[in-house]
């Protein structure tokens, strides 16, 4: 009975160890799980926040350019009036030029009316 029990004690020692075994190496496994799921979460968040600052810098960009853009209109405006009425002028100037806007302006009045009578409804 001796050996039977000797095998009996070796086999639970055995089994002892091996469960202890796979215990540690499960504990090992669960540990640099964690190591690595804490470093790749470190990473996005990096990410994450770096593309925040970019898009943040971005929109910074954009706007100041389209703050440079409004503050331009205004006297680009002024600069198109002027050069227009400096053109009119001249063209006015000219009386060949002033002839032939006085005889267009005439002929869009002609057909202005024209259309106005023939726009009205028949009397009869």
């Amino acid at each position: 009975m001796k050996l039977e029990e000797a095998r009996a004690k070796l086999a639970s020692d055995l089994a002892s160890d091996a469960a202890e075994a796979v215990t540690d190496y499960a504990t090992e496994q669960v540990v640099a799980a964690r190591e690595k799921v804490s470093a790749y979460a470190e990473t996005a968040r990096e990410k994450v926040q770096e593309v925040a600052a970019s898009a943040a810098e971005q929109a910074a960009e954009t706007l100041e350019q389209a703050r440079d853009a409004a503050t331009h209109i205004p006297d680009k405006a002024v600069n198109a009036a002027q050069r227009a009425t400096r053109q009119f002028g001249r063209a006015v100037a000219d009386e060949g030029m002033r002839d032939q806007l006085l005889l267009g302006a005439a002929g869009l009045a002609v057909a202005a009316a024209l259309g106005i009578v023939y726009q009205r409804p028949d009397p009869g």
